[in-house]
């Protein structure tokens, strides 16, 4: 009878070992609590990208980095104090930052939430500063000026001489001063070049966010605007133009510099779509009138004939990767 009974208590022995080892196990991975413990999420301080101090009215990128593996949901909440706001990529790990008009020190933050739970936030100082005007002489032209000559002293003898009474004439120099009158408006993009990558260093999933920077010249106080035509895949229908959202003004020295966006949920930009871009300067009236364009696929951008000038058109492929 014994003898019968033995294997089956060894066969009980070994599972209670075994129950006992996981729920050691568990014991152990829960820490005590009971509660299956999920690694911290590594998040890393705001970077931005873009020209800094940022001048008013200008945009740059600011992104932030969150490594959470086995996270099922990772929610960002963007924040901005002092002026300016959030123009793109809200609720997203990317964004681009509008200034306003008003100089000072711009506080950005982020509030990231992993699962339910939320972090303490992360937070970056912008500066925004205007270049200071630089100053532009007066354009004269010189003329002969009515100071009256000075005069040799008298001369008087002891002798019948009569006395001689001399005005030296003034020197006076008729040349007018030769100054280069400015050239007519004109706008170029430097970067990214034509037949080059639209590299999207800001990591987004639909978005592709990459910088451009140009020169402009003989603008006095023009602003510009970029247009962007879908090559492949097309936009909607073929062949549109679509303006970006925001004026860019440019420096004193006529440098211009953003950051451009492309692509969204509904048409997420890919490794390989192509792309034309093009710049154009124009007042700022004529700015305020193309916004009610933005987002609306434009066919024949030139047919606006709003603009003192346009640059070449850029041909682009984006590059997704890192």
């Amino acid at each position: 009878m014994n003898n019968l009974s033995y294997p089956h208590t060894m066969r009980q022995s070994r599972i209670w070992l075994v129950i006992c080892l996981s729920i050691m196990l568990v014991v152990v991975s829960c820490n005590g609590t009971g509660v299956l413990q999920v690694p911290t999420p590594s998040i890393s301080e705001l970077q931005i990208f873009g020209e800094t101090p940022v001048q008013p009215g200008n945009q740059i990128g600011i992104s932030v980095e969150v490594n959470a593996p086995g996270a099922k949901s990772v929610s960002y909440k963007w924040g901005v104090e002092n002026g300016g706001g959030v123009v793109a990529g809200d609720g997203t790990s990317a964004i681009i930052y509008q200034a306003s008009q008003q100089e000072g020190t711009v506080i950005v933050s982020v509030e990231i939430t992993v699962d339910g739970q939320t972090y303490p936030s992360k937070s970056i100082f912008i500066n925004v500063k205007a270049i200071p005007t630089e100053f532009v002489p007066t354009i004269t032209e010189s003329s002969p000026t009515n100071t009256p000559a000075p005069m040799t002293p008298l001369v008087v003898t002891s002798t019948d001489t009569p006395i001689s009474i001399t005005n030296t004439p003034p020197l006076v120099s008729s040349t007018p001063e030769i100054i280069t009158p400015p050239g007519p408006p004109s706008v170029a993009i430097v970067e990214p070049t034509s037949g080059g990558q639209a590299h999207c260093p800001i990591p987004e999933p639909d978005l592709c966010i990459f910088p451009i920077r140009g020169t402009a010249d003989g603008f006095g106080g023009a602003v510009v605007r970029i247009w962007v035509k879908p090559v492949n895949p097309t936009g909607d229908p073929p062949g549109s133009w679509y303006l970006q959202a925001n004026p860019i003004h440019p420096k004193n020295d006529g440098n211009w510099s953003a950051n451009l966006q492309i692509g969204n949920t509904q048409y997420p930009a890919h490794t390989g779509d192509t792309l034309k871009i093009a710049a154009w300067l124009v007042t700022l009236q004529a700015s305020e009138a193309l916004d009610t364009r933005v987002g609306a696929p434009t066919l024949d951008p030139e047919g606006i004939n709003s603009y003192l000038a346009k640059s070449s058109e850029i041909d682009l492929v984006v590059n997704r990767n890192k």
